[in-house]
């Protein structure tokens, strides 16, 4: 008997932390629009929406060929529909950069996590650059809606 109520309370235990830690982060895809796209002409993800979230998660895959540096701007809109859209002022990549419109050198081709706050905004939409970049530097932007953490 007693072995059947430790069992019920470790599985009750675990059960709920387990819900906790589901709690936390809640990331979903979103369509970027960009997979395998020319760097030199400064492509734009789709208008993703991430109302109700806090982040958006970009994975960047640079596959360099000459660009020197990649530099990313976002833009945010209450509608898809009919944006107007203007530039978002808090950026916050993970590896600590914080800049509205940070740039990041690059000599080799790179896989990137940059997360961007977007509390408080219904749809962002971004655009990457490239310094002395050609056809042939492919730009490939996957992207997930977090809450939480």
């Amino acid at each position: 008997m007693r072995f059947i109520i430790f069992l019920i309370l470790t599985l009750t235990a675990s059960t709920a932390l387990a819900q906790k830690e589901a709690a936390k982060v809640v990331s979903n895809p979103v369509t970027t629009g960009i997979a395998g796209e020319a760097l030199n002409g400064s492509p734009v993800t789709d208008s993703m929406n991430v109302d109700g979230y806090g982040w958006l998660k970009l994975q960047v895959r640079l596959t360099r060929d000459s660009t020197t540096d990649i530099g990313f701007t976002c833009e945010e809109s209450d509608s898809v529909t009919t944006p107007v859209w203007s530039f978002l002022t808090k950026t916050a990549p993970d590896d600590t950069v914080s800049e509205f419109n940070p740039t990041f050198t690059t000599a080799a081709s790179v896989n990137w996590t940059i997360r961007v706050d977007v509390a408080g905004f219904v749809y962002v939409r971004c655009t990457f650059t490239g310094t002395s970049s050609g056809a042939d530097d492919l730009l490939t932007v996957i992207g997930r809606r977090q809450r939480g953490e």
